[in-house]
């Protein structure tokens, strides 16, 4: 990894915590900071994908309780990893971007209720490979 450098992450959690009856809004919040604390010294940046759009509202993961889950991460991830020191962060760290993917997946095949198609994820990844390709140092010139 010394030769490289560290990777950039890419971080994407929350339908499966939605299945567990003690996992409410709050303690999944306090997870993903938890989470991303763990991962911020091993990555050069991390990425935050929400999650999609769910099929249907026929299970626990619905499209409200989605949405609502997908704004409190972006809003916790704004407010505590925004690479500001305040009272909150006793610690240095950098900002982690939120990718909000939902509305782009709807409608979108999926493989089941929460799970996208093969095709999806394969999109999903040339798309923020290119951008990733296109911020880093030098880009225009390689």
């Amino acid at each position: 990894m010394e030769a490289f450098g560290k990777p950039d992450c890419f971080v994407s959690v929350g339908f499966h915590d939605i299945l567990v009856p003690s996992v409410t809004l709050d303690v999944y919040l306090e997870n993903i900071e938890w989470y991303l604390r763990l991962l911020q010294p091993h990555c050069s940046q991390i990425i935050w994908i929400s999650m999609t759009a769910p099929r249907s509202n026929h299970y626990l993961q619905t499209k409200a309780k989605t949405l609502t889950w997908n704004e409190g991460a972006r809003q916790s991830l704004a407010k505590r990893f925004s690479g500001n020191s305040n009272k909150d962060n006793s610690y240095n760290h950098k900002p982690i971007a939120f990718v909000d993917v939902y509305h782009a997946s709807n409608g979108f095949p999926s493989r089941d209720n929460i799970h996208m198609s093969p095709e999806w994820y394969e999109a999903l990844g040339n798309f923020l490979g290119d951008i990733m390709d296109a911020c880093r140092p030098n880009a225009a010139t390689q």
